[in-house]
Parts: C-alpha cells; structure tokens; sequence
C-alpha cells in the first residue's frame, strides 16, 4: 500500500513509498518510478512501519522515517 510520495527535483522520478503489512511483515519499501514512462525502475528496501519520504533539495540522498523499527533510512539515490 503507497504510504507516502516524494519527487526529484526536476520532478522527472517519483519516489513511492510503500508497506502492506499484510504481504511482507519484515520491511517496507520505495519504488522509483519514472514518471515519463511510468515504469518502475527500481525497488529500494527500508526498515518496517515507513511512514514518510523526503528527498534531499540536491536529489542525491532520500530520507526515510521507519515508525516501526524506529530507525531513519538514509537513500543514496544517485545510485538508484
């Protein structure tokens, strides 16, 4: 279930938060999705219970605030 969006700063990638924990108790995760095409690129593992994603005013890291785990997923999206 999306959870949360958060976009690139060129607004070309969208970053779709995502935790059903009916389907997978262990984590949750963001889906790069390039808005051009709609496909989704990438799958990006975090923590369990996200609730929140920011992108950085740089569009190089992605923040993830995980309630459940209680721990900050930090994303190097230059990467992904």
């Amino acid at each position: 279930s999306p959870v949360d969006i958060a976009f690139n700063p060129s607004g070309t990638l969208a970053y779709v938060l995502r935790f059903d924990p009916t389907i997978n108790l262990n984590n949750g995760n963001v889906v790069v999705l390039d808005l051009s095409s709609f496909v989704a690129s990438t799958i990006i593992p975090v923590q369990v219970g996200p609730t929140a994603i920011v992108v950085t005013p740089n569009g190089l890291t992605g923040l993830v605030t995980n309630f459940d785990s209680r721990t900050l997923s930090i994303l190097n999206l230059a990467t992904n």
